[in-house]
């Protein structure tokens, strides 16, 4: 993340570390400083924040397992260069927040809210929008393109089952979420 591209706009920050890990948004959502090693450069994702209704208002809460709620959902992501550098730029404006990526308010992020940024960011890129959850499909659909094994993918992912991370790679619209457009918003 080069300096012209570097933001005080956690949910920018938030996008940004999206593309450099195979992450839900809710698992993006719920990271705290503590699931981060930076001597190891590696991220440990365990938890996610999850929209619920309870007597009849929707309240949001961090439960301690992930999506598959399985075993493969807790698990420990390698951390690149372009990650490090979000995480280190973030934690000069949060350094002492349980949670990575706080709201103006202090809260955790919302997904609604990163998806209205996320739409705004294509509008002015020119792209058509696509949802947080198209980024992904975009990450697992890079690590294949990158000659990871199946098995690896699938396990970074955070998927229970294989047959759903060939659904990952093979739905995935590479014109419409291309690195050009994104290379251009964050660097």
């Amino acid at each position: 993340m080069n300096e012209a591209a570097k933001t005080n706009d956690p949910c920018m920050n938030a996008i940004a570390l999206m593309f450099c890990l195979c992450c839900r948004v809710g698992e993006i959502e719920s990271l705290h400083w503590s699931d981060v090693d930076f001597n190891k450069k590696n991220i440990h994702i365990w938890s996610e924040i999850r929209c619920e209704k309870k007597d009849g208002h929707l309240i949001y809460i961090e439960v301690p397992y992930t999506k598959s709620g399985k075993a493969d959902g807790d698990r420990f992501l390698n951390l690149s260069p372009r990650a490090i550098s979000i995480l280190r730029h973030v934690q000069k404006k949060n350094p002492f927040g349980k949670y990575i990526f706080l709201n103006q308010h202090g809260g955790t992020l919302r997904t609604s809210y990163i998806d209205r940024k996320l739409k705004q960011l294509c509008n002015s890129a020119g792209v058509i929008y696509h949802s947080s959850h198209k980024i992904r499909f975009w990450s697992v659909s890079a690590e294949a393109r990158m000659g990871m094994d199946l098995e690896t993918i699938r396990r970074n992912a955070g998927h229970s089952d294989s047959n759903t991370t060939l659904h990952y790679i093979r739905d995935i619209d590479s014109k419409a979420v291309n690195d050009t457009y994104w290379d251009s918003i964050y660097n």
